[in-house]
């Protein structure tokens, strides 16, 4: 199962969420939205909010994960 963290370096909650997880010993992958190079993911899971958690599981289907408790909730089971 991958877990990956879609962010912005200009989104607050993005910042407060990644600190919350470095402080819960917690590391998971980021793309981030300003990233040329990770534009064609976010067009690719039509991700238009942040931060948002993408869950794919063995078989390729995604579950997008919303709100800063749910994925704290998400990540931390």
């Amino acid at each position: 199962m991958k877990k990956i963290l879609a962010t912005s370096k200009t989104c607050g909650p993005c910042h407060a969420i990644k600190a919350r997880l470095s402080r819960m010993s917690i590391e998971v992958e980021t793309r981030d939205l300003t990233n040329s190079d990770d534009f064609q993911w976010f067009r690719k899971h039509s991700i238009r909010h942040v931060p948002c958690l993408v869950v794919e599981d063995d078989n390729g289907d995604i579950e997008i994960v919303q709100g800063t408790e749910e994925i704290i909730q998400r990540l931390s089971a």
